[in-house]
């Protein structure tokens, strides 16, 4: 729900705005930038704990050594949505699903969806997201 402003340097990325709930989601290009951003927005929510209301995960997968965080909980009941294809080629389902696994070692309070789908959330996907947004939004 959050738009972060572009990086200065090495210094943190910045929230610049909040997006509306009926606002596009954006597309993660490749492995290596959808590494960058899940790693932005998790560091983000585990320091501002207070301006971040959720992540969205779709189709996408945690960066390794991340479990070794889970002592400390950093993730306590940040909710998370997290879509993963079954029939994904890109990131295989055994590694969405061990990303789910380590959502919750880390508190997370994770819904985790699986859909028939390849690299892509389908529409019922989106409907369950847009759900899962609205709920957020409430609280």
């Amino acid at each position: 729900r959050f738009e972060l402003a572009p990086a200065q340097g090495d210094a943190p990325r910045v929230i610049e705005r909040e997006r509306r709930a009926d606002e596009g989601v954006g597309k993660f290009v490749g492995r290596k930038e959808e590494l960058r951003k899940v790693g932005e927005c998790l560091a983000l929510a585990n320091r501002g704990r207070a301006r971040v209301l959720g992540i969205a995960s779709l189709v996408g997968f945690t960066p390794e050594n991340m479990e070794k965080e889970s002592e400390n909980q950093p993730l306590r009941n940040l909710p998370i949505f997290a879509a993963a294809g079954r029939l994904d080629e890109t990131i295989p389902l055994a590694q969405s699903q061990h990303s789910a696994q380590v959502l919750q070692k880390l508190g997370a309070a994770l819904d985790y969806r699986e859909y028939n789908t390849k690299h892509k959330v389908d529409a019922s996907g989106m409907r369950d997201l847009q759900v899962w947004w609205q709920k957020q939004s409430a609280i």
